[in-house]
């Protein structure tokens, strides 16, 4: 549909405006891209569809170059600056909640002394270190904004060149070139899942103290029963991608994609508690791969989250009567 579109470049445009000027300025632009896109259908005697809009938006020009025809309150933290903020805070917050993981899902992990670490520190001690480091980033940073903010503010220059992201986005959850291509994806990490499981070589040991290193399969035989869950995730994601191309409401799969994060996120839970690898790997290596795990699980809760938010705002555009002047 046309409308996500239209709704996708007003985002680009009004993303640093205060919330007044943002809704002025999506009602001034939506009208006209409306309106052009209908003298344009009928001088062509067809109707209004997904390559007429992209024209008009063509010949508009890039976002950014509209958006800087509007001037912009300046504030001391600007798009950019709280992206970054945010940005380290929520890695900090990622790492807080791998040490919730661990000791849920494999408790002692986190009070547990890496092997060959002179400092006798313990996992937890680790990413709290790594926590703090992200804290003094934050404090550093924002002090940072504050003096350029004084500095700009001192000498009465506007900020005329903004950092942006030209990529946005690049692919079209809807389009069915994205669509076939996650599916061969998917299932090619079927294939490769279901017939080298059991193959997948690792180092038993990255102590520095072996002569030789040994490589020993990863997965035990234990891991066996989990492939039909793995095959009927991988199943219900090939579904999802099919219904974003035929469902006109895309918060339906949306919702649906959020619902299977989760049960990623269960399912990566349940691989950590019952810990289907090689019993002869060493206890860094153990240690290693329970880390990872949790920092999966940690993400797939976040995918979740913003795939909810995603539904959230195709629900509020997708509004039957939203774009009333089609």
């Amino acid at each position: 549909m046309y409308d996500d579109i239209i709704n996708n470049y007003i985002e680009q445009v009004t993303e640093d405006m205060g919330a007044k000027q943002r809704g002025d300025v999506a009602r001034e632009l939506r009208t006209h891209i409306l309106d052009s896109a209908d003298a344009l259908a009928a001088e062509r005697k067809v109707p209004v569809d997904d390559f007429i809009v992209r024209e008009v938006l063509d010949k508009m020009g890039p976002a950014e170059k509209i958006a800087s025809m509007y001037p912009a309150k300046k504030t001391i933290l600007r798009h950019e600056h709280v992206k970054t903020l945010l940005s380290l805070a929520g890695i900090a917050l990622a790492f807080l909640m791998v040490v919730v993981v661990l000791e849920v899902a494999a408790p002692g992990v986190v009070n547990t002394t890496l092997p060959g670490d002179k400092s006798s520190q313990t996992v937890i001690q680790i990413i709290l270190s790594i926590v703090s480091a992200l804290a003094v980033a934050i404090v550093a940073l924002a002090a940072l904004f504050l003096c350029m903010y004084v500095y700009e503010s001192m000498l009465k220059t506007p900020y005329e060149a903004r950092l942006r992201e030209f990529e946005r986005r690049p692919h079209n959850v809807s389009s069915p070139i994205a669509a076939a291509g996650k599916i061969i994806g998917i299932l090619i990490w079927l294939i490769m899942v279901n017939i080298f499981w059991s193959r997948v070589p690792f180092v038993q040991s990255f102590s520095n103290s072996d002569a030789k290193t040994v490589v020993v399969p990863l997965l035990s035989d234990k891991f066996g029963p989990f492939l039909l869950y793995i095959n009927a995730i991988g199943i219900a994601s090939i579904a999802i991608a099919v219904i974003y191309v035929f469902v006109a409401q895309k918060w339906v799969p949306s919702i649906l994609e959020a619902i299977l994060s989760l049960c990623n996120a269960l399912l990566f839970i349940w691989i950590l508690a019952a810990f289907p690898f090689n019993g002869s790997l060493s206890d860094g290596v153990t240690i290693m791969i329970k880390v990872f795990l949790a920092v999966v699980v940690v993400c797939c809760l976040i995918a979740a989250a913003k795939q909810v938010w995603q539904a959230i705002k195709f629900a509020i555009y997708e509004k039957p009567g939203k774009n009333s002047t089609v």
